[in-house]
């Protein structure tokens, strides 16, 4: 074996002992008793992926029936890992269980992502176990990776280490074979690209991000062809496409993007700990109005890391970020974005900073012609600024670059505010989540902090300070860890409530659920949400089909609080309802109808709904 696979073996090896430390051997066996009863986003997604192998294969790939009946969805928008989906149904002779297959998508994410921190650092031109497995533990105990325990999709984030990889993989290698190996680099990033596609699309956009701009780099530096690099990125985006087309991604019919709100990181995020286990951290990730969802603190290890090679190594690393201004500026823009649309200035901070100008112009759309054209201004400046040094354009794009992507973004986002604000509401709507734009960032320090780092002169020093940085991370976010491994162990009361549910399910031939799944949010708060998921959840494990589901960007409908009851042959009616009223409802004549909090489970065996069905269902 090669020093390389070796090395990269090493990597996946110290991500499968951290899964296993993480989550458990029993866990990652497929156990019954843990993943039965799991509920919440994990659930939902793997009732999706339960669903989708339970089913024969169809059109488009990734459509199921049972979900969403009679018209079936597309699990790609119930969160379930649609590209494990699609393997596992192809694998199915295997003989592994839905669960099982869940559970190993853990063992395998943590893995790769060991695996792509070591390939990542290497191809910036690391060349020292002791330092490429650091940064390997320092990876797999990203904070913002385990807290995507209830939401495995996102978990994935070893994609975005391998598209660095891709990034520091376009700049190596003998000048004579250059051109081949860049050829094959941006082969696999198609493949990449594509791969995360079905992962999920916020680190599409990552990778995207991440691969156009090395790519656009090597424009710059006038070592690739604006043809090449066109035809390059058009040919990348026809398997995009394809594979968008044929798994049913492309031409849902569902909402543009309703979301629960809008979601940004906070100003301090990457820097001030949350559940930090070696200095106090702020206890706020639950109930700091959803911030949680796009970032969170990254660990005392990265954050060593980042500082260490800011002050030991300025001059490499600003040479680093010069050599890669583009993908540089890039990150640049994410991270404005991730912290733009809603800004705080604290994750505990009781009102939100929208912007500078909130308590000095209080009317939207006159921030939106400051900001639009403060922004043009800036762009302005940046193209005066390379006008006026023109003479640095006598060898390509090298050194304006960076400055010509900055400019130019930031001067169609600016006159779009002006004169298309519709435009920029539907990306920030689809976007919502703007937090998790900044993860390509942080993982991209990470690599070239390391890479810099690596560098540095007394070598002797170097290797036990990333190692001092790997085991503080470790030990930095033990309650990160104890989180993940939490979610998946479900209290006797949470076995014996989804056992009871399930058997509901379990007696009939289908599942009528009401209401919307944001209906159940607007009045039965918290647990209505939770409780909507169950439902899903039991009906799969029932293999009952039922006829509505969780589904993100799933078009919202009209709220009302008064069910109306399903008629037909052998329907569980399931109901969310306000809490409190749940208790006040009235079985038909010779019905059963089982309360569990909001949720209220009836059997209609009924030919018609009678004319009372309203004063029966609604509360008393």
């Amino acid at each position: 074996m090669s020093s390389t696979r070796f090395r990269l073996a090493c990597g996946a090896a110290i991500g499968a002992i951290a899964a296993f430390v993480t989550y458990g051997a029993d866990f990652l066996s497929g156990d019954a008793a843990i993943w039965q009863s799991l509920g919440g986003d994990a659930g939902i997604g793997l009732a999706g992926f339960r669903a989708f192998l339970a089913e024969p294969w169809s059109f488009p790939l990734l459509h199921v029936d049972s979900l969403d009946a009679p018209d079936g969805i597309v699990i790609v928008f119930t969160d379930s890992l649609s590209l494990w989906a699609l393997i596992a149904k192809t694998l199915r002779f295997v003989g592994l269980s839905a669960e099982q297959w869940f559970a190993l998508w853990y063992l395998t994410i943590f893995s790769l992502q060991g695996l792509a921190a070591v390939a990542a650092v290497r191809s910036f031109g690391v060349r020292s176990a002791p330092i490429e497995m650091s940064v390997a533990a320092i990876a797999v105990s990203a904070p913002i990776m385990m807290l995507r325990t209830w939401h495995p999709g996102l978990a994935a984030q070893f994609t975005l280490l391998l598209a660095w990889a891709v990034v520091g993989s376009l700049h190596v290698g003998a000048a004579d074979e250059r051109a081949s190996t860049r050829r094959r680099t941006l082969l696999w990033a198609t493949v990449l690209a594509v791969a995360t596609l079905l992962i999920h699309p916020y680190l599409f956009v990552g990778v995207l991000a991440i691969v156009g701009g090395g790519a656009l780099g090597l424009v710059a530096r006038g070592e690739l062809s604006f043809t090449r690099f066109g035809l390059w990125a058009g040919g990348s985006a026809l398997p995009v496409l394809f594979a968008g087309f044929v798994t049913g991604l492309l031409g849902s019919s569902v909402d543009a993007a309703p979301g629960y709100g809008l979601y940004g990181t906070y100003v301090f995020g990457p820097v001030w700990p949350q559940w930090s286990r070696l200095w106090p951290g702020n206890e706020w990730i639950l109930e700091a109005n959803g911030s949680f969802e796009g970032f969170n603190w990254l660990g005392a290890g990265w954050l060593l890391v980042v500082v260490a090679a800011v002050a030991l190594q300025p001059k490499r690393l600003w040479a680093l970020v010069r050599r890669h201004q583009v993908v540089s500026a890039v990150m640049l823009i994410l991270a404005l974005y991730a912290v733009g649309p809603v800004v705080r200035l604290r994750d505990d901070n009781p009102h939100d900073v929208r912007t500078p100008l909130r308590w000095v112009v209080g009317n939207l759309d006159l921030h939106r012609y400051i900001y639009g054209l403060v922004g043009l201004a800036v762009a302005g400046a940046i193209a005066l600024w390379i006008w006026r040094g023109r003479e640095r354009l006598q060898n390509g794009w090298a050194n304006v670059g960076g400055a010509g992507v900055l400019g130019a973004v930031l001067g169609v986002w600016s006159m779009a505010m002006l004169v298309a604000p519709g435009v920029i509401d539907r990306i920030t709507g689809q976007l919502r989540v703007s937090g998790r734009l900044l993860w390509p960032v942080t993982y991209g320090a990470l690599v070239i902090g390391a890479a810099v780092l690596s560098r540095w002169s007394p070598r002797r020093i170097v290797v036990p300070l990333l190692a001092v940085a790997a085991v503080l991370q470790i030990v930095d976010v033990q309650q990160f860890r104890d989180q993940a491994h939490d979610v998946f162990r479900p209290s006797d009361e949470r076995v014996a409530t989804m056992n009871a549910i399930t058997a509901v399910m379990s007696e009939h031939d289908r599942v009528h659920l009401e209401p919307d799944f944001y209906c159940a949010a607007e009045f039965a708060q918290n647990p209505g949400l939770l409780r909507f998921q169950d439902v899903v959840v039991a009906a799969t494990r029932a293999e009952a089909p039922v006829d509505n589901v969780y589904a993100a960007r799933q078009e919202r409908l009209a709220c009302d609080p008064t069910p109306t009851p399903q008629p037909g042959s052998d329907v569980v009616n399931a109901f969310i309802l306000p809490e409190g009223q749940a208790q006040y409802v009235v079985a038909p004549e010779g019905q059963e109808c089982r309360v569990v909090d909001v949720l209220v489970m009836c059997t209609s065996r009924w030919d018609a709904v009678p004319a009372d069905a309203a004063a029966v269902f609604s509360s008393r």
